[in-house]
Formats: C-alpha cells, sequence, structure tokens
C-alpha cells in the first residue's frame, strides 16, 4: 500500500507535468500504445464530437546520423539471417544429436525465438527516427528476443557437445560441426546485442501543446 507521501509527491508530480494523468475507461493495450498522448475532444461545424491526439510526452532518439542508422539496420539484418542460416544448417545435419528429443526440445525453442526475433526486429527497423514510448519498446523488445535466442543456442550447442562424447556415439566430428555451427549463430546475435547496447538515445519532452482540457494517456 502507498504512503500518504507517495500519493502527495504522485499528485505533485501530474500538476508539474512530470507524471502523466491516467485515462483508467481505455483498455491497458490502448493506453500500452498511445502512452504519452494528450488525447481530448473536439467538434467540428456539424456539432459531432471527435477524438483528437497529440504527442506531449517523452520522444527517443538514436544519437547517430541517418547514414549511420542505415548501417545499423544492415548490420543487424545482415547478422540475424547469418545466424539463422547457421542454425538451420546445424539442425539440418544427418547426426544422432538432432534426433534425440531432448535437443530437438530446445531446438523447436529456438525456432520459436527466431519467429519472436524477426518481429521485434520488423518492429524495431519500422521505428522512426524520433520515438514514441510505444516505439520505443521495440528496443527493449529486440534485446529480450535476442538474449532468448542467444541464450537457447548455447544451451542446443551444450547439449550437442555432451551428446557428442557419451561413449559409443558415432559422427564425432560431425556432430561437433553442428555444435559450432550454434556456437557461430549465438555469436551472431551477441553481436547485435552488443552494438544495440553501445547505443546512445537521447531523450527529450515534446514541444507539442494539448488544450487545457485534455488527459495524457499513461499506463
Amino acid at each position: 500500500m502507498k504512503a500518504l507521501k507517495d500519493y502527495v509527491r504522485e499528485r505533485e508530480l501530474r500538476q508539474s507535468g512530470g507524471m502523466p494523468e491516467n485515462a483508467p475507461f481505455h483498455s491497458k493495450s490502448y493506453r500500452r500504445h498511445f502512452e504519452g498522448y494528450s488525447e481530448y475532444r473536439e467538434k467540428d461545424s456539424n456539432g459531432t464530437v471527435h477524438i483528437r491526439r497529440v504527442y506531449t510526452g517523452v520522444w527517443h532518439q538514436q544519437k547517430l546520423s541517418r547514414p549511420q542508422r542505415l548501417r545499423l539496420r544492415l548490420f543487424y539484418i545482415f547478422f540475424y539471417v547469418l545466424s539463422a542460416v547457421l542454425f538451420g544448417l546445424s539442425v539440418s545435419r544427418p547426426v544422432t544429436a538432432n534426433a534425440s528429443w531432448y535437443i530437438a526440445a530446445p531446438q523447436a525453442m529456438v525456432v520459436v525465438g527466431f519467429l519472436w526475433l524477426l518481429y521485434a526486429l520488423v518492429g524495431y527497423l519500422t521505428a522512426p527516427e524520433k520515438m514514441t514510448l510505444a516505439d520505443y519498446r521495440s528496443v527493449a523488445s529486440l534485446c529480450s528476443a535476442l538474449r532468448f535466442v542467444s541464450a537457447g543456442l548455447l544451451i542446443c550447442a551444450v547439449l550437442v557437445a555432451g551428446h557428442a562424447f557419451i561413449p559409443a556415439r558415432s559422427h564425432l566430428v560431425a556432430q561437433l560441426i553442428c555444435c559450432l555451427l550454434l556456437l557461430a549463430s549465438a555469436g551472431c546475435l551477441m553481436l547485435i546485442l552488443r552494438r544495440e547496447n553501445s547505443i546512445i538515445y537521447d531523450s527529450f519532452l515534446s514541444e507539442q501543446q494539448a488544450p487545457p482540457d485534455s488527459w495524457q494517456i499513461s499506463l
């Protein structure tokens, strides 16, 4: 339960513009998508009421020039595709490790992870140069997906390596090649994650103004 001083501080922040007013009648997904927008009602000449929105929240922008942003995105696409190809080469090799259920299970999770990563990457690549709060979430989503898939690939690599050295197993060299392909695939994603973590983002408040009777949407 919040203390009284917390409620007072929250109210002061809202009145000063430091914390947005919440619109509780909206769904969570709606507020998540339009977080930082100020919403108000406006009548047209026919007297019909329309909902208008203007972004009055915080903008986020990569501290990069446009050519640098383009090269960054090409870098991400190249290493994503290379990682997926290396993973595909590993799991498609006809070795006993790929036929084992305890290796096939995490491999299936990695496939799901690659789909999630593709979705996150598309959201990241299509985000505008100046990002709203909703756009900026694509950065966190991309990093989370990269960590998930990288961890899955490393787990697969460890399991394949362990499987290769079990007595009476054949195709030792072929299974070690699978392991190396998985490690290389994880390495590609780690390069993306490392590059993203090195990027500086500028954050600044929107200069747009909303009418006095508007309310700012927040989670």
